[in-house]
């Protein structure tokens, strides 16, 4: 986790929240968990802030056009759900489609703002045995 802040500091939660999340930034990063503890009651209640960046040689960039060709596999890997850099987009979307967050959604009998709380699956380990080295 980079940055965890709330209003006061509850190291028994700040710990019970670093052990649920370590092995999820291990799994996605293979680093240690770096954090940082800030107190800003006067703005909010409860911040948790993580996020991962990609790097890629520019000659691995997908797709890669000028490589195809025919008998080439497409390789889908299935979704966990909305994958968004913060969800702007999502809610001026809902917006416009008069979608409520308490309304069905088309996946597994869920309500909106279920499906919008799934955690973001994360895909490395099932990328990476077939990455070239």
């Amino acid at each position: 986790m980079n940055t965890y802040i709330r209003s006061g500091i509850d190291l028994e939660l700040y710990n019970k929240l670093i052990k649920e999340v370590k092995p999820i930034a291990q799994e996605t990063t293979r680093e240690e968990v770096i954090s940082e503890i800030g107190s800003f009651s006067a703005l909010f209640d409860f911040a948790a802030l993580r996020f991962v960046v990609g790097v890629v040689d520019r000659k691995q960039i997908l797709p890669n056009c000028s490589m195809m060709k025919v008998g080439d596999y497409i390789v889908g890997l299935e979704s966990s759900g909305i994958h968004s850099n913060g969800f702007s987009l999502v809610r001026h979307i809902f917006k416009g489609l008069g979608i409520n967050y308490n309304d069905s959604s088309p996946w597994n009998n869920q309500l909106w703002k279920e499906v919008l709380l799934e955690p973001t699956k994360i895909y490395v380990d099932s990328l990476l045995p077939i990455m070239p080295k």
